[in-house]
C-alpha cells in the first residue's frame, strides 16, 4: 500500500472525501473494508471474521481524499510505502521493482538505471527514470521502454532504435547506454515473456 501526501487547497472543487463518495456510491461497509485492507490481507476471511477485525482495528479511510483531475508534480510532498504496518519513504528499487515485475514490467537493476538517470535526470522530486520490458505478444518485435526524466519512449532491442515516443535531445547518448546494457535488456525481455505465459499459459506452445 502506498501513501501519498499532497498539498492542495481545501477549496479545490476537484477534491472529494473518500468516505462521502463511498456512502453515496457503494455499500455501507465498502469504505471500512478498503480501509482495513490497507493494514492486512482480507483474502479467505469470512464476513464474521472480518467483522471481528473491524472492531479491533482503527483505520484511516476518513482521512482519504479523491481528486477528479490531474495533480501537478509540484503538489506532491511525500510518497511512503506500507510494509507490515510501518510507512517508510518509497523507493522504486526497494519497494516497487519486484511488485512491478509480478505484473510483467521487468526493470533493469539499480546500477544500470543509475547510469540512465545521469542522462535523463528527474523533472520533479519523485521522478525515477526506469528502463523496462513488457510483453503483450511474444511474437512481437523485441523492445523496451524508458519512462521518466520527462520522456516515455519505446526502443527496438534488435538494432536499438526509436519505435514510439518523442526522442530526447540526447537520444544518441541514450542509445549508447542501451547498447552497453543490451545483454541485460534482452534478459529482461525474456523474463517479461515468461511472465506473459504465467498469465496466458494456454498460449505457450513451446
Amino acid at each position: 500500500m502506498i501513501r501519498i501526501k499532497l498539498r492542495l487547497q481545501k477549496s479545490d472543487r476537484n477534491l472529494q472525501s473518500y468516505t462521502d463518495y463511498c456512502h453515496k456510491n457503494e455499500s455501507r461497509a465498502f469504505a471500512k473494508t478498503i480501509g482495513l485492507s490497507a493494514y492486512r490481507s482480507l483474502d479467505g476471511l469470512t464476513a464474521s471474521e472480518i467483522e471481528v477485525i473491524y472492531n479491533k482495528t482503527v483505520t484511516k479511510e476518513k482521512t482519504w481524499w479523491l481528486y477528479k483531475g490531474i495533480i501537478p508534480p509540484s503538489s506532491f510532498e511525500d510518497i511512503s510505502f506500507n510494509r507490515q504496518g510501518i510507512f517508510t519513504t518509497y523507493s522504486f528499487y526497494r519497494n516497487g521493482r519486484e511488485e512491478f515485475k509480478k505484473d510483467g514490467f521487468v526493470s533493469l537493476n539499480k546500477d544500470s538505471l543509475d547510469g540512465l538517470a545521469r542522462l535523463l535526470p528527474p523533472v520533479h522530486a519523485f521522478d525515477q527514470v526506469k528502463a523496462f520490458c513488457f510483453c503483450t505478444d511474444p511474437s512481437m518485435k523485441r523492445h523496451f521502454h524508458i519512462r521518466g526524466g520527462g520522456i516515455h519512449v519505446a526502443l527496438s532491442l534488435d538494432e536499438i532504435s526509436l519505435l514510439h515516443g518523442s526522442a530526447p535531445e540526447n537520444l544518441a547518448s541514450v542509445i549508447k547506454w542501451a547498447e552497453s546494457h543490451r545483454e541485460e535488456l534482452i534478459e529482461s525481455w525474456e523474463e517479461a515473456v515468461n511472465v506473459y505465459y504465467v498469465y496466458y499459459p494456454d498460449k505457450n506452445t513451446t
